[in-house]
């Protein structure tokens, strides 16, 4: 009787483990990013112009309640530069930019950015506000104001079309954001729009597709349960960021 018990206990520890660890989840999009051409890296040249091109946005969602939201825009990755990462607060519906490395050196992973005092609400229908440490993009603004459109906030559009993309059955919402036009088509049998901070974040379930002038510029490819010795950065940089 007392082995039996041990047993159950025992089934329970790792059915609540098991649990646990399946709210990890890993999304890959294919994307359009905006980044030193991939080509010039890969031959090896030394000249730097910046061009669209395809790479990869990973998100990482934790347990419904946090998620890092980063690309990736180079051949292969490198640990010693800073990349860019999107943390986002789901039950505080907030977010924040940092910058983060891993120095292999000292075994240390390097935060820069991160302050308690600059989370932003994430609310894609209000106007942005820059903080102080963003004042040079106002000034720029304000030496372009004839150039530049002044702010909108996103609209949607919901439609009745339906179709099955990469095994989910999507909706489609038709979304004006500045001077664009989006096709956006969105499924509601899983959710993990709220890892955003732009317009999909207003979306409901998980963006699946998005098409800009009859090309597809995001495109979701797998989910799939978090694996942090299979990441496209180092697993230190993801531990440090989730606990911000």
């Amino acid at each position: 009787m007392k082995t039996a018990k041990i047993q159950l206990v025992l089934s329970l520890i790792i059915i609540n483990t098991t649990l646990i660890t399946a709210q990890n989840y890993h999304l890959i999009y294919e994307t359009d990013i905006y980044a030193v051409s991939l080509k010039q890296a890969a031959e090896g040249k030394s000249e730097s112009k910046y061009s669209i091109e395809k790479g990869h946005q990973h998100i990482l969602s934790f347990k419904d309640k946090k998620a890092i939201n980063f690309q990736i825009d180079s051949i292969k990755t490198n640990y010693d530069f800073y990349k860019t990462y999107l943390v986002i607060d789901k039950k505080k519906t907030r977010f924040q930019y940092v910058m983060a490395n891993y120095n292999e050196k000292v075994k240390k992973v390097n935060i820069n950015g991160y302050d308690k005092k600059t989370w932003r609400k994430n609310d894609p229908l209000s106007e942005p506000v820059l903080g102080k440490e963003h004042s040079y993009i106002n000034e720029i603004y304000k030496s372009k104001s004839d150039s530049i459109s002044a702010w909108k906030a996103p609209e949607i559009k919901y439609n009745t079309q339906t179709q099955t993309i990469n095994n989910y059955l999507c909706k489609n919402a038709t979304v004006l954001k500045g001077k664009w036009t989006y096709n956006v088509w969105y499924t509601e049998e899983i959710n993990f729009n709220w890892c955003f901070n732009d317009y999909r974040f207003l979306i409901p379930g998980t963006v699946v597709l998005i098409e800009k002038d009859d090309k597809i510029i995001f495109e979701l490819l797998s989910i799939k349960p978090l694996d942090y010795d299979n990441l496209p950065v180092r697993k230190e940089i993801i531990e440090s960021l989730v606990k911000l």
